[in-house]
């Protein structure tokens, strides 16, 4: 692929870290949201591009587009009738991200790091240390996909009671490494009223998370918060299986046949992301 100044994601869920570490030596910048969107105006977005004439004016330009795509949202969802260009299945909560890829090659080391940290850390015992407590307590940016926001995962590690101070350091360091990449990050009012509820009070980029089955080697990723409102989240195992931890008794049960792709191989799929090869992310996820 040639080397590109910016890559537009008008798709959702791809403000993820193993889609941003597949092209990050591809372009300078990256736009992408980590929720369901509707995207943007084309319209808009060619006229501010076209208004850039340095680095400095494009950052600026492209966080006055998504910041206006994001007001664009609020206004359609808060019922006003001057909303253009938005469809009526607007989503009430989306991002839209800007990122710096030259300082986001910081992330995948730090994600290194970070992850040898949970694998010694688990080894020793998963749930004493706070790290279960974590992914399920973790902001879910999309109910029906295994996608949770590092940020706020690093940010509950870096302060767990039970967690080594090793751990807490290389939270940090993930967490301020993120922080630096995005040059603009714009919520929808829906996701704002959700941080009233959070301690940190922002999103940066989604990842799998991970999480032991008691008694067992197997580990799950987690996947979707209580998918039946019936207590129970919904978990996909590194055995190709789906699995049900209820979180009213904690206890643990494997899925229906019919909710899981049973030829699903991690060796052909998660193994191959430029993500996992920088990071070693799957040593965590099973």
């Amino acid at each position: 692929m040639k080397h590109v100044k910016m890559i537009n994601f008008d798709a959702c869920l791809m403000n993820t870290l193993e889609v941003l570490t597949e092209v990050m030596d591809e372009t300078d910048y990256v736009i992408a949201s980590s929720f369901v969107s509707n995207g943007g105006n084309y319209t808009d977005f060619i006229n501010y591009l076209r208004k850039a004439s340095d680095d400095a004016s494009l950052e600026k330009n492209m966080s006055d587009y998504l910041k206006s795509t994001i007001d664009m949202y609020n206004t359609f969802v808060e019922g006003e009738d001057n909303a253009k260009y938005v469809p009526e299945n607007t989503p009430k909560r989306c991002d839209w991200v800007l990122t710096n890829m030259a300082k986001f090659k910081a992330v995948p080391a730090a994600v290194s790091e970070f992850r040898d940290k949970l694998v010694k850390e688990n080894a020793s015992n998963f749930g004493a240390t706070g790290l279960k407590d974590a992914a399920e307590q973790c902001y879910h940016s999309d109910v029906t996909t295994a996608l949770y926001d590092m940020g706020q995962y690093a940010h509950l590690l870096a302060k767990a009671a039970n967690t080594t101070q090793e751990l807490k350091d290389k939270a940090a360091a993930l967490k301020a490494a993120m922080e630096n990449a995005q040059i603009c990050h714009h919520y929808t009012n829906k996701v704002k009223e959700d941080f009233n509820s959070m301690d940190y009070k922002k999103l940066t980029y989604t990842v799998n998370l991970g999480a032991k089955l008691p008694d067992d080697p197997l580990v799950v990723c987690l996947r979707a918060k209580d998918p039946n409102n019936s207590g129970e989240v919904l978990c996909y195992g590194s055995d190709g299986n789906m699995y049900y931890y209820n979180t009213n008794n904690s206890t643990w049960k494997k899925g229906d046949p019919k909710d899981y792709d049973k030829d699903a191989k991690w060796d052909s799929s998660y193994y191959t992301t430029v993500f996992d090869k920088k990071t070693g992310w799957s040593k965590w996820l099973i």
